[in-house]
């Protein structure tokens, strides 16, 4: 339902619990709530062109399979939900030319210190709102192998814990252009 721009995801969507792959533009500010069991299987979720869109989905913990979310185009989004943590699973996220999006995600709850994520690729590009890396997730991840910026105008400098995450694996990659 890619360029398809829908004003809600239809309701009996949640019913379609062996989804897999699932592209949509949405041109509403806000989305349902993710219920429990609803897109178990679910592994591909990306966002397009939603220039309305402001914040994700809550529930985005019940997405359990998901392994790759992509944001492109969604102008008027500043965050993501703090849900996504618990993404142990989620290899791969993406965001471009989501120029409000604020990505600082500081480790803050005594829970965040024992997570264990799986994110393997971190890619921004084309998002001027994008000042900070997402610390809470990218920290979490002991299977980091790349992280990519590009376009990001008002992201100027590192973050001092960058480097450690650089000592720690010698194969990452990082790209600031």
């Amino acid at each position: 339902m890619r360029g398809i721009p829908l004003m809600q995801l239809p309701g009996n969507m949640e019913s379609l619990i062996e989804l897999r792959y699932l592209e949509i533009t949405i041109t509403d500010s806000h989305l349902k709530e993710i219920r429990p069991g609803c897109w178990t299987s679910l592994q591909h979720l990306g966002f397009y062109d939603c220039d309305n869109l402001e914040c994700l989905f809550e529930g985005m913990q019940h997405l359990t399979s998901l392994r790759r979310l992509v944001l492109d185009g969604c102008t008027n989004l500043v965050s993501l939900p703090r849900s996504l943590k618990f993404l142990a699973k989620l290899e791969i996220l993406c965001v471009s030319w989501c120029k409000n999006i604020d990505l600082e995600m500081e480790p803050e709850e005594e829970e965040d210190k024992n997570l264990q994520l799986s994110l393997k690729t971190f890619v921004v590009s084309d998002s001027d709102g994008f000042t900070d890396l997402p610390r809470l997730l990218l920290e979490r991840s002991s299977t980091l192998q790349q992280i990519k910026i590009s376009n990001c105008s008002n992201f100027v400098v590192p973050p001092p814990w960058l480097q450690h995450l650089i000592d720690q694996n010698s194969q990452l990659y990082t790209r600031v252009s």
